[in-house]
């Protein structure tokens, strides 16, 4: 019995390495990627195919006549180019009419403090010249009349007071003019957002789709994984 037992475990043992040579003098591996057409490759016993369309869109809902119409009609640059224009254009091109106020009071107080502060620093630096100007008392000694409007009334002032009160509204009409610039900026960077996002779809009504791909590398097929993300309207 120990006999038969070992000639059957040699048998075996012989049978299997046979089949191992006959596989390795016919280099049939099952696993080596070989083409199996012009736009595919075999990989084992599957055949990986590449698809006419890149991207894929089965399954997806197509937009209604009035989305379409407002994905073509709505253009960012037209509506950035438009509030660059005039301030509040380019919202009235997206649809957002209720922005336009909101748009119109920033930049209008920005724009009046602006008028009212060069008015008061014009209005001092003149005053400024007279005062330089007068020897009477002496030169630097001289004095301006001058409308203090927080008090209503005319008051006298030294060329150092009237300089300060110079300087003081020469900056506070800068800052207005910086100021007003960003807003205005800013309202055209808002109309080219919108526009961007009226398009946009935010739902949660998405799909994934992962398929196997083939691309061309250097002339070799390569498989690959492509993934697909679908969004529904």
């Amino acid at each position: 019995m120990r006999g038969v037992r070992m000639g059957l475990v040699l048998g075996v043992a012989l049978s299997i390495w046979a089949q191992g040579a006959k596989a390795q003098t016919t280099g049939a591996a099952p696993d080596t990627l070989r083409p199996a057409g012009a736009d595919s490759i075999r990989v084992g016993s599957s055949v990986l195919t590449t698809e006419p369309s890149g991207i894929d869109t089965a399954g997806a809902k197509p937009l209604s006549a009035k989305q379409e119409a407002l994905r073509r009609t709505i253009i960012p640059r037209k509506a950035t180019l438009r509030s660059i224009m005039l301030p509040g254009l380019g919202q009235a091109y997206n649809r957002d009419f209720w922005k336009i106020p909101l748009i119109y009071a920033g930049i209008g107080t920005s724009i009046y403090f602006l008028v009212d502060n060069n008015r008061e620093y014009l209005k001092f630096e003149n005053a400024y010249r007279v005062a330089y100007n007068d020897t009477t008392n002496g030169p630097g000694q001289g004095t301006a009349l001058v409308y203090i409007r927080s008090r209503k009334s005319e008051q006298r002032l030294g060329i150092a007071q009237l300089k300060s009160a110079t300087s003081l509204y020469q900056r506070y009409r800068d800052m207005n003019v910086i100021i007003t610039v960003a807003l205005w900026a800013l309202n055209a960077v808002e109309a080219n957002v919108a526009a961007h996002l009226k398009t946009f779809d935010l739902s949660d009504d998405l799909t994934l789709r992962i398929r196997p791909n083939v691309r061309s590398v250097g002339g070799t097929a390569v498989p690959g994984v492509r993934l697909t993300l679908n969004f529904k309207k």
